[in-house]
């Protein structure tokens, strides 16, 4: 498995084993939301706050910027587009929210603590969601060249938010509830 090289339908087939009802994908969304919002809002903090940088969207676009490279290499060019919108998003709700809400002076370690907290709780509720949602479809076509592991974690990290808005935003037709 290359990471900077995949076959993008063939991970979504494998998504939809798991992942084919439309309120989980919604709830995983919002999750993916938290957390790139918890990361951007960190970088936010190391630089504004510690680093004492004035600019801290530049640092922020900066790391965006790769990540949007590889996925124009590797996913449909509408998928991409609506995962650049989606990540524009992100990136402005953390920027504008971000001022707002960071704690004073020696209390902005704090802050930091908590966008951490917020990033586990969403992972921690992708994970329960699935309590809720039982359907799944045989995985055995895919348990070979997709095995657990580090990099499976790593691989699912950066194509989660495209395979999310291919399914609620251009496959409708695989919705189920």
């Amino acid at each position: 498995m290359n990471i900077l090289n995949i076959n993008f339908e063939e991970l979504y087939q494998r998504h939809l084993c798991r992942h084919s009802q439309f309120g989980l994908n919604v709830g995983h969304l919002g999750s993916v939301f938290a957390v790139y919002f918890g990361l951007c809002a960190i970088v936010w903090e190391i630089t504004a706050r510690f680093a004492g940088y004035d600019h801290p969207e530049y640092i922020i676009i900066g790391l965006v910027t790769p990540y949007m490279l590889v996925l124009l290499f590797n996913v449909p060019l509408k998928v991409w587009l609506s995962t650049l919108a989606m990540v524009a998003i992100i990136v402005s709700t953390a920027l504008f929210v971000c001022p707002l809400i960071s704690l004073p002076g020696g209390m902005a370690s704090l802050t930091i603590v908590l966008y951490v907290v917020l990033i586990l709780a969403a992972h921690k509720y992708q994970n329960w969601s699935h309590q809720f949602y039982h359907k799944e479809r045989d995985m055995s076509a895919f348990k070979e060249k997709y095995q657990k592991g580090l990099v499976l974690f790593l691989l699912l990290a950066v194509y989660e938010l495209p395979i999310l808005l291919n399914y609620l935003v251009w496959n409708k037709s695989d919705w189920t509830s």
